[in-house]
């Protein structure tokens, strides 16, 4: 029995030191530490994060490459001459990109990759946060204080669509965020009405499709298959892009980004005047009984 005399006070230091422990038990803390540094966006160089911002930046490079090729096309061209001209420059656009199909895919893929990146790192970022709340209340502390205009913030000049600045600033979702939902939603709803829907009919479309719809007698093919998501995914689109690419460029100036703010003005009321140009303009009446098969192959006729 032992006895209370027996009892020394030690000092407070470990029972044994690292280099005395069993192999196996170093090297699963050693694999436990880099894990949790990977995760927990250290200090360390290499990190989950900076891995999606990578994949997230690199991923719209195809997206890059086309957007100014089709906004030419379906912004520009129509607003200035909406009868014959769009399916004349669509043409030529498809000479200089690979097939319709292949462009398509690569498209898909891309934008895929894009916005499963993004929210990776949304949802690692609220896990982040649960884990540490002080440090999420000290970064909202500064950032109140010290009146962040970041984009990331208050979104490419602050207020709704950057005519309300010091009314609205800041955002519990940051705008480009929004703006990527919104447009991801019409861009799926544009790919089934214009690319899934005339293949499942084996119908080539142009511009004379998008007349049709446009013009239609039956309110619910123009209004909306037509006007309503080709407006949305002109007005998200053109944000989401051009204000991702100012952030890609690293513009923090309000002074710049203001200049990017007026260009999304102009592109977007270039996409407006274009839809009503094509609303008005001359169409083909003899391939309507094609485009009804295509919202037939649909179901949606």
């Amino acid at each position: 029995m032992i006895q209370q005399s027996d009892l020394k006070e030690v000092s407070p230091q470990p029972i044994a030191n690292e280099g005395e422990l069993p192999d196996d038990i170093v090297k699963d803390n050693s694999k436990k530490k880099k894990w949790l540094d990977f995760m927990q966006f250290s200090n360390s160089q290499i990190n989950i994060f900076t891995v999606l911002r990578y994949v997230q930046k690199t991923s719209v490079y195809p997206l890059a490459v086309y957007f100014p090729l089709h906004s030419i096309n379906t912004f520009i061209v129509p607003a200035i001459s909406p009868n014959y001209t769009p399916n004349e420059v669509l043409m030529m656009v498809r000479e200089v990109l690979p097939s319709p199909e292949l462009t398509t895919k690569m498209l898909v893929m891309s934008a895929l990759v894009h916005t499963g990146s993004g929210f990776l790192i949304r949802v690692l970022n609220l896990w982040r946060n649960r884990k540490h709340p002080k440090q999420e209340n000290t970064e909202t502390f500064i950032h109140e204080n010290s009146q962040d205009n970041s984009q990331k913030t208050i979104g490419l000049v602050g207020g709704v669509s950057g005519f309300l600045l010091g009314l609205k600033k800041r955002f519990s979702i940051p705008p480009q965020v929004v703006s990527g939902y919104v447009l991801n939603t019409a861009l799926a709803f544009h790919l089934l009405i214009m690319k899934f829907g005339p293949s499942l009919a084996n119908i080539d479309i142009d511009f004379g499709y998008v007349k049709w719809i446009l013009q239609n007698n039956e309110k619910t093919t123009k209004w909306v298959f037509g006007i309503v998501p080709l407006a949305t995914l002109i007005t998200s689109g053109t944000y989401h892009i051009l204000a991702g690419s100012c952030q890609y460029l690293n513009f923090k100036s309000l002074s710049s980004r203001r200049k990017w703010s007026d260009l999304i003005t102009i592109m977007t009321v270039f996409g407006g005047v274009s839809l009503i140009r094509l609303s008005t303009a001359t169409s083909d009446i003899f391939g309507s009984r094609n485009y009804n098969a295509i919202f037939s192959a649909l179901h949606l006729k």
